[in-house]
C-alpha cells in the first residue's frame, strides 16, 4: 500500500507491505569456543569446543513444506524535496517466524585429545575401525535432541539513500 503527497516542489510517498511467511528451512550454527592444536610431531590433536547446531527436520525440507509460519512488515518513505534532492528510507522484514514442527539440535561442550585410530592388520581392515571411532565420538561428546525450535525474529534490513542531481536527468550522486 502506498500513499502519495504532492505539492508544487515536493513529493512524498509512504508505503507498507504486510507478508505471511512460510517457514521452510532454518539452520543455525554457533561456535562459542573452538580451539585446536597439535604437537610438532603430530602424535595428538587437542580440541576444546563449545558448538551448537540447530536445524529444521530434513525430512520436511521439500519445496513449500511448512515447518512454521510468521508475519513480516516492510515500511518505506520516498521524498523528493526539490528537483535536486531525493531521500529513500526503508525497513524490510520486520517480523517473526514461529517454528511449529520439531527440529534437531546437536551440541558439543567438551575437550578431547585425539591420538589416532589403531589398525591391527592393514590387509584385513574393512573400515569398521573408523566407524567405531565416529560412533564413540557421537556417544561421548555430542548431545542431540529433537524439540520445537521456538519463535525467532527475522533478520531485518534498514536502508537509507540520499540522491543529489548534479545535472538533473543526466548525472546523479548517490550515497546510502
Amino acid at each position: 500500500f502506498i500513499k502519495s503527497f504532492y505539492s508544487e516542489t515536493e513529493q512524498h510517498k509512504f508505503g507498507f507491505a504486510l507478508s505471511f511467511l512460510n517457514g521452510n528451512s532454518r539452520m543455525m550454527y554457533d561456535s562459542g569456543r573452538l580451539n585446536m592444536d597439535t604437537d610438532s610431531a603430530g602424535n595428538y590433536v587437542n580440541i576444546d569446543a563449545q558448538i551448537s547446531l540447530l536445524r529444521t527436520n530434513p525430512n520436511y525440507s521439500y519445496f513449500l513444506s511448512n515447518n512454521g509460519s510468521g508475519l513480516g512488515i516492510d515500511l518505506a518513505y520516498d521524498g523528493c524535496i526539490n528537483s535536486r534532492h531525493n531521500v529513500h528510507i526503508s525497513l524490510n522484514d520486520v517480523g517473526f517466524i514461529g517454528w511449529t514442527r520439531p527440529g534437531q539440535t546437536a551440541e558439543i561442550d567438551s575437550s578431547m585429545m585425539f591420538t589416532g585410530v589403531q589398525i591391527d592388520n592393514l590387509v584385513t581392515a574393512n573400515g569398521n575401525e573408523f566407524q567405531n571411532f565416529v560412533d564413540s565420538l557421537d556417544d561421548k561428546y555430542v548431545r542431540t535432541k529433537t524439540e520445537t525450535l521456538g519463535t525467532m525474529m527475522l533478520p531485518m534490513n534498514i536502508n537509507f539513500n540520499y540522491t543529489y542531481a548534479i545535472k538533473p536527468e543526466k548525472i546523479y550522486l548517490q550515497a546510502g
